[in-house]
């Protein structure tokens, strides 16, 4: 679970994201990559709860795309399938 406490979360989770997708390129079976990262965020009333700050979709065909040795993380937005981001992460 992120923490949403400082600015480079978002792109420190891009970076975790590429270090997964790239273990997971050479397992061939895998056809599609789901990531729901998830935050503990607190409400205006103070109510805390874990609600999903980033999901991110990737297919075989876009995974394939991607050559990770020479890849920056902070690309993923850009080269995924589907990505979406809580407004969470511009609140900080």
């Amino acid at each position: 679970m992120l923490n949403l406490k400082n600015a480079n979360d978002k792109v420190l989770t891009w970076n975790d994201t590429t270090n997964i997708l790239k273990k997971l390129s050479r397992e061939k079976e895998i056809q599609k990559v789901i990531f729901v990262w998830h935050a503990e965020l607190t409400d205006t009333y103070g109510n805390k709860s874990s609600d999903p700050v980033m999901k991110i979709r990737i297919t075989r065909d876009d995974l394939e795309k991607i050559t990770f040795d020479h890849f920056d993380h902070n690309n993923i937005p850009k080269v995924v399938t589907e990505y979406w981001e809580s407004p969470s992460y511009n609140k900080i």
